[in-house]
């Protein structure tokens, strides 16, 4: 067996899938450079030993290998099975996932083969344009041969390493090592990715490591190769079973894998953030006044002004809308636009001299729009409350200019209001009442007005008088009624004309009245009094002669608004 069989037959029987595996379905951005970037364009191939100088993987679609003899296989689930260890090369996302690494067999002369991934850009990069690379990263530990080796001290994880530096690099052309099968010229080309993984090593072997980066380009870049381009002289292992770090060529046992899964790749351009450019602020502007303004455009190639000047600072004399361009790599351009508003000079503003009475309140209300005030110094709002006569200064400020404005708040003088007692008095119809009123006040009645001092009282009603002395007022009440106005009419019904000066006569009492008439009559209808004159009684006689016993009684009265007949008996008793 030459050594290039031997080194053959054991990378086909300890690591045949090393090359390519398949795990994830990512979303790719539309910005997205990378072809295919998370393997999932497949055809669910088997593995196949390729030697041809164009190496492509029969079962993945877009990316290829830079070397000749690649060893490569496709589907995880397809390798899985193979070996009866399911679920184990898993991807970040989805069902594939690029798998590359590195084999160093002491025992076969040294030998060591290292694999590596690339694809073709969907574009070229552009010169000076800054890009992102991103991808996750996920170190074996495990390895599988057919059948499972037993548990011994030949454990799954016996040979497998972590190592560092292993990156992305994007070229012009496709570089591909065609020197000898097993030996690489990448080792001695100076390979550097623009890329690579932290100088420490990446020990997670559960969870996949986030590995990114940002470069600059050359301009033509169009092709990606994932792989480790160290030198194995100065190649750093990790070793996952102890722990242990040495270089690869001291290696402790015959053999040293080193193998990465990788997936989720991304390469986007990087536009310039916009904190890069920074200006003034918008701003306001005074009629007359100038205004300078300034622009700061960190890492831009040039910046102009709206009217095409370049300088950092530009005077302006009129509001406006002002703006600026910064001009970056790749044709990015950052504007910024300053708004500068006009303002106006002060509003009318006019405050007056005022009266007032004491513990009185004097409100104001002046223009707001951007305007502000102090009274006597300290700030009020545009609407403010006095409250004490005085001396004031009133200050109206805004950007552009500031105004005084004086007045003077004085108290009233009034006189004390009156002490006025009305009582309540009876007017009968056709009567009335004056009252005489202090003067320099001014009364209303009821809610009406008094047009002078004298106040005229003719109806019966409640009444309430106010006094105003023009700060305050005061409420006087009284009564105007009727009583002892109506008719009272009483008829006794008996009399002892005895001369002993006690009810000697029929005397009738009756009060408001415009008319009166009294008639007696005798058992036989015959008439024994007339009078219309209350004041004027009957003795008890008829024709000169005492009378005794019942005696009928007509009484007719008129109070001017009703008529009344009365008709009774009156009995004399001696």
């Amino acid at each position: 067996m030459n050594r290039l069989y031997k080194a053959y037959h054991f990378l086909k029987t300890y690591c045949p899938f090393w090359v390519v595996g398949i795990l994830l379905c990512s979303t790719v951005a539309a910005q997205n450079l990378v072809p295919n970037p998370s393997f999932e364009n497949f055809n669910n191939a088997n593995w196949k030993f390729l030697d041809s100088s164009q190496t492509v993987f029969n079962g993945i679609t877009d990316w290829f290998d830079p070397t000749p003899y690649g060893i490569n296989e496709v589907t995880s689930y397809i390798i899985e099975a193979q070996r009866g260890n399911l679920n184990v090369i898993r991807p970040y996302h989805g069902n594939a996932n690029g798998l590359i690494g590195l084999v160093y067999e002491s025992s076969l002369g040294p030998l060591y083969y290292k694999g590596f991934l690339q694809c073709k850009l969907n574009d070229s990069l552009r010169a000076g344009c800054t890009y992102r690379f991103t991808m996750y990263v996920l170190p074996s530990a495990i390895y599988y041969t057919i059948p499972p080796p037993p548990q011994d001290s030949l454990s799954p994880s016996r040979h497998f390493h972590s190592t560092r530096n292993f990156g992305a690099y994007f070229s012009k052309e496709r570089i591909f090592d065609n020197v000898s099968p097993l030996g690489f010229s990448f080792d001695t080309a100076n390979i550097v990715p623009q890329v690579s993984l932290p100088n420490a090593f990446i020990t997670d072997t559960t969870n996949y490591t986030r590995v990114t980066g940002t470069f600059v380009a050359t301009g033509g870049e169009q092709y990606l190769t994932l792989g480790s381009f160290e030198p194995i002289a100065t190649t750093q292992v990790y070793r996952f079973r102890y722990g242990l770090t040495y270089n690869v060529l001291n290696a402790l046992e015959g053999s040293v894998i080193c193998r990465f899964h990788v997936d989720s790749l991304n390469l986007h351009r990087l536009s310039p953030s916009d904190t890069l450019l920074t200006s003034s602020s918008d701003t306001a502007l005074c009629p007359g006044d100038s205004l300078t303004l300034f622009t700061h455009a960190r890492q831009a190639n040039n910046f102009i002004w709206d009217d095409g000047s370049t300088d950092s600072l530009r005077t302006i004399t009129a509001p406006g809308t002002y703006w600026v361009n910064a001009y970056y790599n790749c044709g990015d351009v950052l504007s910024d636009t300053i708004v500068v508003s006009p303002l106006q000079v002060l509003p009318a503003i006019a405050v007056h001299d005022t009266t007032m009475c004491e513990g009185e309140v004097v409100n104001y209300s002046m223009p707001a729009n951007g305007v502000s005030y102090t009274l006597n110094g300290s700030l009020v709002g545009n609407v403010f409350s006095v409250s004490t006569a005085g001396q004031y200064l009133l200050t109206a400020s805004n950007i552009c200019q500031s105004q005084d404005f004086t007045f003077k708040l004085n108290y009233k003088p009034v006189d004390a209001l009156p002490n006025i007692s009305i009582p309540d008095t009876a007017l009968c119809s056709g009567e009335e009442m004056a009252v005489k009123l202090p003067e320099n006040f001014s009364y209303i009645l009821n809610g009406k007005p008094l047009s002078g001092f004298t106040l005229l009282l003719t109806e019966q009603n409640d009444y309430v008088l106010e006094a105003d002395n023009s700060c305050e007022t005061r409420s006087y009440a009284f009564t105007i009624s009727d009583d002892g106005c109506q008719m009272k009419l009483y008829i006794p019904n008996a009399f002892t004309p005895n001369g002993d000066g006690l009810n000697d006569c029929f005397e009738i009492y009756i009060t408001e009245y415009e008319y009166f008439q009294v008639m007696v009559f005798n058992r036989w209808g015959q008439q024994v009094f007339k009078s219309t004159d209350p004041a004027h009684c009957w003795d008890g006689t008829f024709n000169g002669k005492p009378v005794v016993g019942n005696h009928t009684y007509i009484v007719k009265t008129n109070d001017g608004s009703q008529q009344l007949k009365e008709y009774g008996v009156v009995t004399v008793l001696r």
